[in-house]
């Protein structure tokens, strides 16, 4: 199914990082908007214009049987369910529909939208862990006392148990292919770095020891670790180098100074764009093969949870800096220099020669 989403952003929405960092949500809240017969359309007059002040909240999404509105970057939290829910989860809310035709396809891109966004960050579905209602979270996490969307989808013969079940369903077939619409917003973009400095903190930490900005960055001194195996490695922009091999970062906890010598495995890097110094090209070249026009160049390689940096034409070759292993793909990705970038092809889309 091919989710096509509207990505138009809500103006002057806060920039608070989720609690383990930019982008790093950790759960998805289902919630619907308690409004008969509603649609994207009539959220947008209601949220647009700066409305989401005067409503104090505001989601990730806005679904109904037309199609996906995301209104908020999902770098960021929305305030959906209040604290700690925030801090931690990307909400999606469900437009009311009468008609069960709508509502039926409205479910649709519910819970392939929820999968999608499971999927994106390898988040393994687990009730009350990575997936919750916003009944759930009032009654298990606190911080809202609303009831959403159990009665609402009862009244259309579906129990939390069928929401459940069709998102495990659409996590297990992967089929899920999503296209955005261009944001028409000047307010960001999903992690869209705009070249900043960036440093990359290995699956294979289990912690990482981060220091207050007024102290000395040493062992002793830490009161406060990050967790990078837990989300499959962690992406900081840095802020400021404040000594040798420490960097300064933003995180929910506020700015704070992170070691980041070689030994240490962290990895900086300028962006997405190639330093200097890159060795990108020591590998010989890339040939395109096995596709009918051309291969999609990724800035990741995670072919679930990466952007589309452009294409490269079939029998077509790149500088190649060799193989990865990465994620979602059985064949791995090969590392190319790609219009001055690193970029990443599916392995079965290349031969070295």
């Amino acid at each position: 199914m091919n989710l096509n989403i509207d990505k138009d952003f809500l103006t002057g929405l806060p920039e608070d990082t989720f609690e383990n960092g930019k982008g790093n949500y950790e759960m998805v809240v289902a919630h619907e908007t308690a409004v008969d017969d509603d649609s994207i359309e009539r959220n947008k007059g209601v949220f647009g214009n700066n409305g989401w002040q005067d409503m104090s909240a505001y989601p990730h999404f806005f679904v109904d049987h037309t199609g996906i509105w995301q209104c908020a970057s999902l770098d960021y939290q929305a305030w959906g369910a209040g604290q700690p829910a925030n801090s931690m989860a990307v909400h999606v809310e469900l437009c009311r529909r009468s008609n069960e035709d709508e509502f039926e396809q409205s479910m649709k891109y519910y819970t392939q939208l929820i999968a999608w966004l499971l999927n994106r960050r390898n988040l393994k579905f687990k009730h009350l862990g990575t997936f919750y209602t916003h009944q759930d979270v009032s009654e298990n996490l606190g911080g809202t006392n609303h009831q959403d969307p159990v009665a609402y989808l009862k009244s259309h013969g579906v129990s939390v148990s069928d929401l459940i079940d069709q998102v495990k369903a659409s996590m297990d077939s992967k089929d899920v292919s999503v296209k955005h619409s261009a944001s028409k917003s000047n307010h960001h973009s999903d992690n869209n770095n705009g070249g900043a400095k960036m440093v990359k903190l290995p699956a294979s930490a289990d912690t990482w020891k981060t220091y207050k900005l007024n102290v000395q960055p040493v062992s002793k001194n830490s009161d406060w670790s990050l967790t990078p195996a837990r989300y499959d490695g962690l992406e900081y922009k840095i802020l400021d180098e404040p000594y040798n091999n420490v960097v300064t970062i933003d995180t929910s906890k506020g700015k704070r100074n992170i070691y980041v010598a070689p030994d240490t495995n962290a990895e900086i890097v300028n962006g997405n764009v190639l330093s200097n110094n890159s060795k990108s090209g020591n590998a010989g070249k890339l040939k395109i093969v096995g596709v009918s026009n051309a291969a999609i160049v990724m800035d990741s390689p995670n072919r679930n949870n990466s952007n589309n940096l452009g294409t490269a034409s079939l029998g077509s070759t790149l500088p190649l800096n060799g193989s990865v292993k990465g994620k979602n793909s059985s064949s791995g990705y090969w590392e190319v220099k790609y219009d001055g970038q690193l970029g990443y092809i599916t392995g079965k889309y290349g031969k070295q020669v």
